[in-house]
């Protein structure tokens, strides 16, 4: 899909946009563990996202939320994919008190 066809295609543009919601909420749930556990990706901006999401409701601009989808998220999911493997094969331990 395009940026044109995303534009287009409100259901999709909703869906998105929750989908959006639920990682910024499990990343302000995970709080500090976030950055203990998966160094790297942008936390705070992460988290950052759902509170515009929710307050631009009527605004939201969505070239960013392309953006957002199309640069920002495949290193997330990369960055994250990397710390789970890193869990499960237990090289991680317990995070610091």
């Amino acid at each position: 899909m395009d940026s044109d066809a995303f534009r287009e295609d409100s259901k999709t543009v909703a869906a998105v946009e929750r989908k959006l919601l639920v990682i910024s909420e499990a990343a302000i749930r995970l709080g500090p563990e976030a950055e203990l556990r998966c160094p790297g990706p942008p936390w705070s901006e992460i988290r950052g996202i759902g509170n515009w999401l929710r307050h631009q409701y009527d605004a939201v601009e969505l070239p960013v939320v392309w953006k957002t989808v199309r640069d920002d998220l495949p290193p997330l999911k990369a960055a994250v994919l990397r710390t789970l493997a890193r869990l499960s094969a237990g090289s991680m331990g317990s995070a610091p008190d």
